[in-house]
């Protein structure tokens, strides 16, 4: 927490200044690194278009008692594919997402293995048809998970996803949603 604080006003060192820099002020993470990389690819072909995203990464954070554990928030695999069609004044598209679950730790772990515990690569597929009245308005329905996979992202403890995750209650994917809306540009 040096860093982030020249001094003039307070010190980095006082307990309650390093609580309020923490993503979450009450939790016993003292420090931490991420590192990562993304590849991402778009192209066009005549009327079709796309991209192709794919990110590594890697979260890490250590407590008082100097032991390193992973991030509760940590997805160290993301892929997405985007493919899309222009027709005149429609646009229909498709999204394929397929990422790493959130850690966990297991119930009957240590201390030693906190977030030790994965549930499976989740996966999902999302479309989109827009309708161009012109350039500055557009109509369109949405479907997120269209085909109503239940993926396990987390665990849970009650209606939030615990530090720990040390709960019978798994955390699922959005289920299938559906949605229309309007966008008007200025």
């Amino acid at each position: 927490f040096d860093n982030l604080n020249p001094g003039i006003m307070f010190s980095a060192e006082e307990d309650s200044y390093r609580k309020f820099m923490q993503v979450h002020p009450f939790a016993e993470e003292m420090d931490g690194t991420n590192m990562g990389i993304e590849l991402y690819l778009k192209g066009y072909y005549k009327k079709y278009y796309g991209w192709i995203s794919y990110s590594l990464s890697k979260t890490e954070r250590s407590n008082a008692y100097d032991r390193s554990f992973e991030s509760e928030f940590s997805q160290n695999h993301i892929l997405r594919v985007y493919g899309a069609k222009r027709l005149r004044r429609w646009e229909p598209s498709l999204a394929f997402n397929l990422y790493s679950a959130l850690p966990y730790s297991p119930d009957d772990s240590l201390a030693d293995e906190k977030n030790s515990e994965r549930r499976t690569i989740h996966h999902r597929l999302d479309g989109k048809v827009n309708f161009y009245f012109d350039d500055n308005m557009r109509l369109y329905v949405e479907a997120w998970n269209m085909y109503n996979i239940a993926g396990l992202t987390g665990m849970s403890d009650g209606n939030v996803i615990t530090e720990y995750g040390n709960s019978d209650t798994l955390v699922s994917d959005i289920p299938f949603f559906l949605w229309v809306g309007m966008e008007l540009c200025f």
